[in-house]
This record gives structure tokens, sequence and C-alpha cells, in this order.
């Protein structure tokens, strides 16, 4: 205790006198748990706590210190300082920590202030205590890396100082970001506006309309639905006849020709109807279909012949004609002339 009595004015603490050649990294206290009481008491609400609710105040102490250092982790790697933009800090002011930085930067200022070339010393020979106690470079070693024009390197800092790097993500293949392009987004345009001052439904009229929908419906009164005929056109009113009524209101045009039929004399089957009426007491092969359908298509053919054979004696009439008015208007216009 004497000695301890006899030293504590001069050093202040008794830590620095003991350790002072050797790594302690500058840690200036003799036991950790010491810093962090007052920290915790911030969260503690009473001593006269049950157990549980101490531990939970320990748990909420711990997220609050994790997320300390993280945010802290985060502003000292985006923020930098621009002395430390210089060449000699080019390799290493990205994987280690901005104290470390900070503290350099007296060492580097105080080195280009006063340069001497008794600095130039090696880095085994140097007991410097920011070399030997803090694990960082000292100034003789920040000046002969300025003198030869080099730049410091990772093992001139003692692992503790070194940023830890971040972990490589996953080589995942994911779907590229949609990128909003210029203009209105797409389904901004013809949108239900509300224009209405009408009041919103109330809580009981929204539940009096869910009760309506999830109610039976009541039985129908209206009359059954006739049912569908399965024979249509010609079969259809030759086995049930027509069903128009006099001093009825009469059908669609679209209905017409399946309401009404002309009498037998008047109806001329044509085509290939014609041909199988022909043969319709006999049983048809299809050998004999495609017979008749050759036959209906050399028909077909000559009906279109035919009628285009008019339509070219009827465009020479015209032709003809045409030339006659044009020879009278040309005579006309002679004479007239003359």
């Amino acid at each position: 205790m004497n000695v301890l009595m006899k030293y504590w004015g001069k050093l202040d603490r008794f830590v620095i006198y003991l350790v002072n050649r050797h790594r302690y990294l500058g840690h200036m206290t003799t036991s950790i748990v010491e810093s962090l009481h007052g920290q915790i008491k911030r969260f503690l609400w009473s001593s006269k706590a049950d157990f549980n609710t101490i531990i939970d105040r320990f748990n909420e102490f711990w997220k609050y210190q994790i997320e300390n250092i993280r945010n802290l982790q985060a502003i000292q790697i985006h923020k930098l300082s621009t002395f430390h933009l210089k060449a000699l800090y080019l390799p290493i002011r990205e994987q280690v920590s901005s104290y470390a930085l900070k503290i350099l930067k007296d060492k580097h200022r105080a080195v280009e202030l006063k340069p001497n070339r008794d600095l130039l010393i090696g880095r085994n020979s140097c007991i410097c205590e920011k070399a030997v106690a803090w694990g960082l470079p000292c100034r003789y070693l920040i000046h002969t890396r300025l003198f030869h024009n080099r730049t410091l390197s990772l093992d001139d800092f003692d692992p503790h100082w070194h940023r830890e790097a971040p972990k490589p993500g996953a080589d995942v293949p994911f779907e590229p970001l949609i990128i909003r392009g210029k203009g209105r987004p797409r389904g901004s345009l013809n949108l239900d506006k509300t224009r209405s001052n009408r009041r919103d439904p109330s809580s009981h009229e929204i539940a009096a309309s869910l009760e309506a929908l999830e109610a039976r419906l009541p039985s129908s009164t209206a009359p059954a639905k006739l049912e569908t005929p399965q024979l249509t056109g010609l079969a259809y009113i030759k086995q049930v006849g027509d069903t128009f009524e006099p001093g009825t209101q009469a059908p669609r045009k679209a209905q017409q020709a399946r309401c009404q039929t002309p009498p037998d004399e008047e109806v001329k089957p044509s085509g290939e109807l014609e041909l199988l009426q022909d043969t319709e007491h006999e049983t048809l092969t299809d050998f004999d279909i495609m017979i008749i359908s050759q036959q209906y298509d050399v028909r077909k053919e000559e009906e279109e012949e035919e009628e285009s054979d008019n339509w070219n004696a009827i465009d020479k009439q015209l032709q003809s004609q045409e030339t006659q008015e044009e020879i009278i208007c040309a005579l006309t216009t002679s004479e007239f002339i003359g």
C-alpha cells in the first residue's frame, strides 16, 4: 500500500504503471464489469423487483447494447475522415477500425510538422508505447513509410483493430427488380371515383345486408321453362308442324323460315338436297355419298360459269354502248366547231 500511495498521485492510474510495456490495447480498468454497472442500473426499475422482471430487463439491456454496437460500426464504416484519404492509408482504411485511424491521425500530423531523419529506425528496435502497448504503428514507422513513399499494411496493426469483413451472401438467382418507367403507372386510369355525398352504411346496415346475402332464397314463382326441342329445321316442321297460329304475333324473321313453310308444290329442292331426295328410299353407302357430292360440285361449277358468262355479256353490251356514245359525242363536237 505504501508503494501504491507513493505513485498514485503521479500516475493517476496504477494500471498504466504496471502494464505500460505489455499489450493492453488501451483498456485502463481493472475489470470490465465495473464500467457496466452504471449502464445496467438505467434499465433496472427497482431493486425490489422479482427475478423474472430482472431477467427481462437484462435481456432488454443486451438488445440495446448490441444495437448500439451495430449502429456505431455502421457509422464508422460509412463515415470516413478526409485526412485518411491520403495514399498512406489507401490499403487499410476500409479494413481497420475508425478509432485506430483516429489515433494515427495525431501521430501523422506530428510527423508532418516536424520531420526528422532520426525517426528512420527499424520496426524491431522501436519501443514506443503505441507499438508495444496499443499494437498500432508509431511515429517512427509512419515517418519511414512516408520517406520511402510506401503505404501502411494490415500487418502493422494488431488483429484487435482489424475490422470484421462482411460475409458473402448466397449466390442465388433472383428476379430483377421492377424499374418504374416514366408516365402514369399501369392501371391509374378509368378508376372508380367517389363523387357522391351519400353517407357510408352504418354497422347495423352492413350486418343486415350480410344476413340477407346468407339467407336462403325463396322458391321461384315463375312458370316452368319450356323444354328445348331436340329436332330443328325441316325435320321439326315435318314432325310437329307449323307452330304459327292465325291471329297471333308473327315470329321474327330469323324464325319465319323455321315456323312457316310454303306448300309442297312450291318447295323446289336444289343441289345436293335434290340428289338426296332421288335416293331417299335407298340405303346410301359412303361411295354413293361421295358420288352425289361430286355431282353437286359439277352442277355448282356449271351454274357459276353460266352466271359469269351472263355478266361478261352484260359488260360487253355496256362497253359497246359507251363506245357509241363517245363516237356520237365526238361527231357532235366536230360539227359544232366547224
